[in-house]
């Protein structure tokens, strides 16, 4: 089993080191530290709001300390380069005989110097958005023998990650089988073991990759629910092309909504507003209905910057405003949010 150290440096944070907090939350490998010079000597459950114990270190030297086997990098910056302020500490982890795992766009193996480094002391360089070339194919339109939930969300980086994650986990603790998750980005790969960087596919291709995607979550995973992890966001001005191709490739039975009700605009692209929850649902369901109608059965919502009163008092509104289940996995656990997808499940 790994023992992973993360690199977050100059970034972790709950809502700026999004691997970072996927695999500190849900890694089946332990997490023994984070790498952050600016928050070295704190732990992680002070900016999380969880007991892990897990320290926040200042360097690889000082990581070393917690036995780790693997580097892992803990931010996708958009666009998906490395930092250079990065590149020391990479190559310092290398030469320690750390492995070396990365989802960013710049692959590790194919920049020379990490390489050779690599291959000079014998450690793996994993590149988790490398794609298969059977991905790259369009749909054939066969059905999965599956119940399929897309979970979809307003933004990016706003926790459908998180919430799909939360129920597959929540769905392991419960002994409920036949649950599976189609990870869609490398968090996901990283956490599971599986699954393709959609954002990495051709453009032509993501849907036909999902597809093929959904079908290996049934036939090789046993999934008979499959939650498709979602990826941008239909508003988004760079990532929309990804959420449409991923609603119109996995074809769901159902939806669930990500939201943040404290977002108001495009997160990096605040002109562009996010509309009120009851459009976002029509919307959702009438671009899915191009292909195959599909309803909103519940809402996730982050409510991590309000109070427990704020959050209870938020949750109850939506609910009474828009007639489905609304909860907070994180906060509440993902037993409201698994039921009601098992329930809708029943009656395929």
């Amino acid at each position: 089993m790994r023992r992973i150290v993360v690199l977050a440096e100059g970034a972790f944070g709950p809502h700026t080191s999004k691997t970072a907090v996927g695999l500190i939350r849900f890694s089946r490998s332990p997490v023994v530290a984070v790498i952050d010079s600016s928050k070295a000597g704190h732990t992680v459950d002070e900016f999380l709001g969880i007991g892990t114990g897990i320290p926040i270190v200042g360097s690889v030297e000082e990581a070393l300390r917690y036995e780790p086997t693997t580097l892992i990098l803990g931010t996708s910056p958009m666009g998906g380069r490395i930092p250079e302020n990065w590149r020391e500490i990479i190559k310092k982890a290398i030469e320690a005989g750390l492995d070396v795992e990365s989802g960013m766009h710049q692959f590790l193996s194919e920049d020379k110097e990490f390489a050779e480094l690599a291959r000079k002391h014998g450690v793996r360089l994993v590149d988790y958005r490398r794609v298969p070339e059977e991905y790259n194919r369009i749909p054939d339109m066969r059905a999965p023998d599956a119940f399929v939930v897309l979970v979809a969300g307003l933004d990016s980086n706003i926790g459908k990650m998180t919430t799909a994650v939360e129920l597959l986990r929540t769905a392991e603790r419960m002994g409920v089988e036949g649950v599976v998750m189609a990870p869609t980005g490398q968090t996901g790969i990283m956490l599971e073991g599986w699954g393709i960087a959609v954002d990495h596919v051709l453009s032509d291709f993501v849907a036909g990759a999902v597809e093929l995607l959904v079908r290996k979550a049934v036939e090789e995973h046993s999934g008979r629910i499959v939650l498709v992890e979602g990826q941008g966001s239909i508003y988004h001005p760079a990532y929309s092309g990804v959420a449409l191709s991923l609603l119109h490739g996995s074809r769901p039975d159902a939806l669930l909504l990500v939201h943040n009700p404290l977002r108001k605009g495009i997160r990096k692209f605040e002109s562009v507003k996010i509309p009120p929850l009851r459009e976002a649902i029509y919307h959702h369901e009438l671009i899915a209905s191009f292909i195959k109608p599909a309803r909103v059965i519940a809402i996730s919502v982050d409510t991590s910057e309000l109070t427990d009163e704020e959050a209870e008092n938020l949750i109850v509104e939506l609910e009474n405003e828009l007639g489905i289940p609304v909860s907070d996995p994180i906060r509440e656990g993902g037993g409201k949010l698994l039921s009601v997808i098992l329930e809708e499940a029943s009656r395929k």
